[in-house]
């Protein structure tokens, strides 16, 4: 199941060149359909991102993109990222689309909402009610049959299970769980009760109750993203 950006990027989105003009870059941003593009060079070096509305402002459209201060150059994530990381860097830069870079720097394409929205129904169930829980363990301990006679043995079925490493410890593997139920309680109890650390617990039926998340804030940034 898809967890990592670079497999949501839209070859769609086109980059800009230094060498395009200021009318060229606003006509490939109208034919996107996006405020926004970002600067690449023939190098595959991501420069940052040209708005719309700083080229609206200029006088002279024939002026070469090159000429110009590129804005959003913190504008990007790596492709190996959790989609969740797309939102903080979306509201941080303020614009959409983000970039997507490799380990090395170089430029790999982009994505925009429509694209975290898609992946993250597909990931998620979204559109079903029910809980999402992460938990983060030593490869060597993951059993995803063992965990799922675990969750089962208390009525609640896996919707959707997916793995990626832990971003605070490489050693560590962490899955994302979506289960079918609202409340999960004695399934995050009898995983812990066999030595499994949850991470993460989000509980779509009630956001008043809501039982201790650590990464609530961040699922709810993505959510508000999303909504753009």
């Amino acid at each position: 199941m898809t967890m990592s950006v670079e497999e949501i990027i839209n070859p769609a989105i086109p980059s800009l060149l230094p060498g395009d003009s200021a009318a060229g870059a606003l006509r490939k941003m109208e034919n996107a359909g996006l405020e926004a593009l970002p600067l690449v060079t023939e190098e595959g070096v991501f420069r940052g991102m040209i708005t719309e509305s700083n080229l609206n402002s200029l006088i002279d459209r024939k002026v070469k993109l090159e000429e110009l201060q590129p804005f959003g150059t913190a504008n990007y994530v790596l492709g190996r990222r959790h989609i969740f990381d797309l939102s903080a860097i979306a509201q941080a830069g303020g614009i959409s689309p983000v970039a997507v870079l490799s380990d090395e720097g170089r430029y790999m394409g982009s994505a925009g909402p429509a694209d975290f929205a898609a992946a993250f129904g597909r990931l998620y169930s979204v559109q079903a009610p029910g809980s999402i829980i992460e938990l983060t363990m030593y490869e060597r301990d993951y059993s995803l049959s063992q965990i799922a006679r675990l969750t089962e043995s208390n009525g609640v079925k896996i919707i959707h299970a997916a793995t990626d490493t832990d971003p605070s410890d490489a050693a560590r593997i962490r899955l994302t769980l979506k289960l079918n139920q609202l409340d999960v309680s004695r399934v995050v109890a009898t995983l812990e009760r066999f030595g499994y650390n949850i991470t993460a617990l989000y509980n779509q039926a009630d956001d008043q109750n809501a039982q201790v998340n650590p990464d609530r804030e961040r699922l709810d940034s993505l959510l508000k993203y999303l909504s753009i």
